[in-house]
């Protein structure tokens, strides 16, 4: 048995011609069929029925094909990884804080010292970047929340915390000068309920800790006008600019719309509102020598 016969089965079985398959293949369709009759001989079972019009997989065949796809899914993972680590590739999960407003300048220090690697950075919220590290999808993460899984190490690298953002207008400017005097956190609540309120979706790290705010504040979602639901910081700090609502965002994500004076931002007296920017891994993962290099480094120059 061959790889080469089990890729002209999986591709017969797939597209359902022999035909479409030698095309796919980029081979004939007489070699199509040997391969297909050297595989009924070896196993010594019909694994394709040939009707006039159509084509039936067997239930041996359909078992055949089950573990074809899977060796080949093997083989070409195996060579990707090769073809990676000559190449120094490292896959990174972030979500959408670290990614957008950490990453960037990590990572540009990081190829000062090291400009062989190659980073790859597959995006998602906090959950789908756990998710991703569980099933090997890719090596190290950074995450916006702190993860209790059993099988991942969660190292704090940058802090954080979450603050109230409003459009800047008199209204705001004025609230925002009297909370500033009297640290009464009620103007606070009183904004929250009277404002549309513009919030991440779940598995965000950024919304479970918006969450402990809330509930800091005696407030729930449900007592808020939600005016709109989205994963994307940028698009709530334009939406919040253009007077749609009010937002409680990270810290990170608004440092520039401070110092331009396009919001006016809240901070949040509360120890729920802090947080820290995770790196997250396996912790019985075997790292290639240059991505525990890189794993080392965040470790050494990013500490809490």
């Amino acid at each position: 048995m061959e790889l080469k016969q089990l890729e002209s089965y999986v591709a017969v079985v797939e597209y359902g011609s022999f035909t479409k398959a030698a095309e796919k293949l980029f081979i004939s369709q007489p070699t199509i069929s040997t391969h297909i009759q050297m595989l009924e001989m070896e196993l010594h079972t019909k694994l394709l029925d040939r009707h006039t019009k159509r084509m039936e997989v067997t239930r041996k065949g359909e078992e055949l094909y089950e573990c074809a796809s899977e060796m080949l899914a093997m083989r070409d993972r195996l060579l990707k990884s090769w073809d990676e680590e000559e190449k120094k590739t490292i896959h990174l999960g972030a979500s959408t804080i670290p990614s957008t407003y950490v990453l960037p300048r990590l990572l540009s220090e990081y190829k000062k010292l090291y400009p062989e690697v190659q980073f790859i950075i597959h995006q998602g919220d906090s959950q789908q970047v756990i998710d991703g590290i569980l099933s090997d999808a890719f090596q190290v993460g950074f995450i916006g929340m702190e993860e209790s899984v059993e099988e991942v190490t969660c190292q704090p690298c940058f802090s954080d915390r979450i603050v109230l953002i409003t459009p800047n207008t008199m209204r705001y400017t004025s609230m925002h000068n009297e909370f500033l005097k009297k640290h009464d956190t009620g103007i606070l609540r009183d904004i929250l309920k009277s404002d549309g309120f513009i919030t991440r979706e779940g598995g965000s790290g950024s919304k479970r800790y918006a969450d402990r705010v809330l509930s800091e504040l005696g407030l729930k979602e449900e007592n808020l006008t939600i005016c709109a639901r989205l994963n994307d910081s940028e698009s709530i700090k334009n939406m919040v600019m253009e007077g749609l609502g009010v937002a409680l965002v990270s810290e990170n994500a608004i440092k520039n719309c401070c110092e331009e004076g396009m919001l006016q931002v809240f901070e949040i007296p509360f120890e729920a509102a802090k947080r820290t920017l995770n790196m997250v891994y396996r912790k019985k993962n075997i790292f290639r020598p240059y991505e525990e290099i890189f794993v080392d480094y965040v470790a050494e120059h990013y500490q809490v």
